[in-house]
């Protein structure tokens, strides 16, 4: 399969509490070779009180340098705020913690 039908796609997890909803520290980022979804694009699924925010992004090799590493870092930062402001326009009585 070729690289432009690739993305990675990072995974950010969620825990609802009563009172708020509660981002994990770590996240995943897994290769994907899936045509369904192309870059930008945001979905989750749930289970019992951990939701799962999923955001495509463009996709990068391994990074195997400083220079990468930092690039890759960067990537992880703009979806993990796109995660986030989809949980609070989906959860918008629960505030972020």
């Amino acid at each position: 399969m070729s690289r432009r039908n690739q993305i990675r796609v990072f995974s950010f997890r969620y825990q609802k509490t009563a009172d708020a909803m509660i981002r994990e520290k770590q996240c995943n980022c897994d290769e994907e070779q899936d045509v369904t979804y192309k870059v930008g694009d945001i979905w989750h699924y749930e289970t019992g009180n951990d939701v799962w925010v999923k955001v495509a992004v463009e996709y990068f090799p391994n990074p195997t340098s400083e220079t990468g590493n930092s690039e890759v870092a960067a990537v992880r930062e703009k979806s993990e705020r796109a995660a986030d402001q989809w949980i609070q326009a989906q959860y918008q009585g629960l505030p972020l913690k």
